[in-house]
């Protein structure tokens, strides 16, 4: 039988109701000057202002260029990190670690944003009474401190970003392991 294709429904989204969200934007990056410039520039005409904005900056030393940030501290609440070791995991990681805002948006360093680009992620939050929560700001207890705001919510589903171990076998670190191994719920490993 084929598959029944109809039109996709939509339901407009809700007027924003808190315009004091605070919003942290994290954005690693690794050695894209020019187009993280762009994406700045939109961040800076944002109809929600955002709380934060952390750069998780990967280029190697000798090809930073410190400057390059300078042009946008007096327009955004900006807080540049330089991180030596690689790799997108680790450099959000680092980004979650620093933000403080009620709400987290990663965005990759090249992408171009509408004005109303983080209160259309808030209204859309709003509108389908999408509860988000971070529980982990850092890697002391990881695995218990999730296990424990699991236990105070009724959450039914663990996103997680992680990255494979180097080995034989598939691994994605202890923290990992351990909520895979003590969770009644449906958990999501992100890889990159």
């Amino acid at each position: 039988p084929s598959p029944i294709v109809g039109p996709a429904v939509t339901r407009a989204l809700a007027p924003l109701t808190d315009r004091t969200a605070r919003v942290s934007v994290i954005i690693p990056t690794l050695g894209r000057r020019e187009t993280i410039g762009l994406f700045l520039d939109d961040l800076a005409r944002q109809t929600l202002p955002p709380h934060q904005v952390v750069i998780v900056d990967q280029t190697r030393p000798q090809g930073r260029v410190e400057r390059t940030y300078e042009a946008y501290e007096d327009r955004l609440p900006l807080e540049v990190v330089w991180l030596d070791d690689a790799g997108a995991c680790r450099a959000r990681n680092e980004g979650i670690r620093r933000s403080t805002g009620d709400y987290f948006v990663f965005a990759d360093d090249d992408i171009r944003a509408r004005d109303d680009f983080l209160e259309s992620h808030v209204r859309l939050l709003e509108t389908y009474g999408v509860e988000a929560k971070t529980a982990v700001r850092n890697e002391k207890l990881a695995d218990q401190a999730v296990l424990k705001e699991m236990g105070k919510r009724k959450h039914n589903l663990i996103v997680m970003g992680v990255e494979r171990r180097p080995g034989e076998k598939l691994f994605f670190g202890d923290t990992a392991t351990a909520i895979l191994e003590k969770s009644d719920r449906s958990i999501v490993f992100v890889v990159s």
